[in-house]
């Protein structure tokens, strides 16, 4: 397969990437992107990983930038990703692999996480308790290919999807992150509530407490409003 695939460990021995790659050391220069990231759909921010200027460089192989494909190797074997935009720097972390072609990467995305595809990474995965393979196997795994042309016409069609779903995904990041910021100031009365006379009575007994819930009520559905799944997984049939 002539795609570009890495992974963390493909950057120094056991040994030299423990001495090179600190986690939670010092500067946080990059993320170290894992799998629960994406399980938790990267929305438990004290959990993050983060990597020095020296172990970022260290890890070379497996930078990230976005849209960049996450298949997981360890564990939960084929579960497929792709890396969301989170304007920062960042580096894949272990038990994972990295498959990246600017051209391919919305075809290989749905390859990979289809029926195909999982059958395939299934094929080249052992273990009796852990199930896991290699990134030599993955990349010696055969690769079904549609002409330029069709691809090119899927491309047209998917970009279009795939750029709606990250829209509203960092849409919801930045109406939660506002939700989390103002609603401690709200209940401790650091921000004024304003009368809303559409929504309330004009009670000014009642009036503060009746606008406190009433914005309480409507943060509280913030990130659920859009209801589309986030771009950094496969899309369900």
């Amino acid at each position: 397969m002539g795609v570009y695939n890495s992974d963390y460990t493909a950057n120094g021995s056991f040994a030299s990437l423990a001495e090179n790659v600190k986690y939670n050391e010092g500067e946080q220069y990059a993320m170290l992107v894992r799998v629960v990231d994406f399980n938790d759909d990267f929305s438990k921010k004290e959990n993050f990983v983060f990597v020095n200027k020296h172990g970022y460089d260290f890890l070379k192989t497996c930078h990230l930038y976005g849209d960049e494909i996450i298949i997981c190797n360890v564990g939960n074997a084929g579960a497929t990703f792709r890396c969301p935009p989170l304007n920062m720097n960042m580096a894949l972390g272990p038990n994972g692999i990295v498959v990246n072609d600017k051209a391919l990467n919305h075809y290989l995305f749905m390859y990979y996480s289809s029926d195909i595809g999982q059958q395939q990474i299934k094929g080249i995965s052992s273990g009796s308790i852990q199930l896991k393979f290699n990134k030599t196997n993955f990349r010696n795994m055969p690769l079904l290919m549609p002409p330029f042309q069709l691809i090119n016409n899927f491309n047209s069609i998917f970009s279009v999807i795939y750029q709606h779903r990250k829209t509203l995904w960092l849409e919801n990041r930045e109406l939660i992150k506002q939700r989390d910021e103002l609603l401690p100031l709200l209940m401790n009365g650091q921000v004024e509530v304003k009368q809303l006379n559409s929504d309330f009575r004009d009670d000014s007994s009642h009036l503060d407490m009746q606008c406190r819930v009433f914005i309480l009520r409507r943060m509280t559905m913030i990130g659920r409003s859009h209801r589309c799944p986030p771009p950094h997984k496969p899309m369900q049939a």
